[in-house]
């Protein structure tokens, strides 16, 4: 499935575009993702967690930080809150974050 290629190979960095190295496609994917529907319960939701886990974790290893991830992030984070979906992961997954965001901030 599209989402979970995208999610799980991440190109090299000599990749100039896509998902993993512009912004705004990065943004992008976060949003169709976050609006996506799907037959099977759950599959949605495992794959928010996923990709929130996903751009969390770039942001903490400071990978691919051309795409902006706690932005994206952010985008899949609102709507994992606003589906309050209560995977054991995700109380985990919002504090990494807010983590990232305060070490983001203090690097400015």
């Amino acid at each position: 499935d599209y989402f979970e290629r995208v999610i799980r190979n991440k190109p090299g960095s000599e990749s100039f575009v896509g998902v993993w190295n512009c912004p705004s496609e990065t943004l992008d994917f976060a949003r169709r993702l976050t609006s996506a529907k799907c037959k099977r319960v759950g599959r949605i939701d495992r794959l928010l967690v996923e990709a929130l886990e996903s751009f969390v974790q770039c942001a903490e290893e400071g990978r691919y930080l051309q795409c902006e991830p706690i932005v994206a992030a952010d985008a899949v984070a609102n709507i994992v809150q606003e589906k309050g979906l209560t995977l054991p992961v995700v109380p985990g997954l919002l504090a990494r974050l807010a983590k990232a965001k305060v070490s983001a901030d203090s690097d400015v």
